[in-house]
């Protein structure tokens, strides 16, 4: 399943001491900073129940990939951040986003997870390995 990027405006921080000069300049220019982004898939209707038009392009498979590692790399800056469990839980659906993108299901990732805890025990125990002689 292809998914969506979408193009979401942002805001313009202008230097000025007017509030009519901002709102003179948008409606001249239709000021609108576009970024690329991947989001979850109801954020289109969100945005439009909001009145806005979201922008969006189906991406290729190879786009969508590339993009979902970047989505990994943007939640685990957010979890570095502040350690919330939303921010973990974003970060666990990316992963099993770019695991079926990959075509491999959310069950053969656990099964290769529960592999390695076999295998070489569990991360719980705050070991730190230092060396080895």
């Amino acid at each position: 399943m292809k998914k969506q990027l979408l193009f979401l405006p942002t805001f313009i921080f202008i230097e000025t001491t007017n509030n009519s000069d901002i709102t003179t300049l948008m409606e001249r220019d239709k000021m609108r900073v576009v970024h690329n982004k991947l989001v979850r898939d109801r954020i289109p209707e969100i945005i439009k129940n909001a009145g806005k038009t979201p922008v969006t392009h189906i991406l290729s498979d190879d786009e969508y990939l590339s993009e979902l590692d970047k989505k990994l790399n943007e939640e685990f800056t957010e979890y570095q951040a502040d350690k919330s469990i939303e921010e973990l839980a974003d970060m666990l659906e990316v992963m099993y986003a770019i695991a079926e993108a990959r075509g491999w299901s959310v069950s053969e990732l656990e099964a290769v997870r529960s592999e390695k805890v076999e295998a070489h025990s569990q991360i719980l125990s705050g070991l730190d390995f230092m060396s080895y002689l």
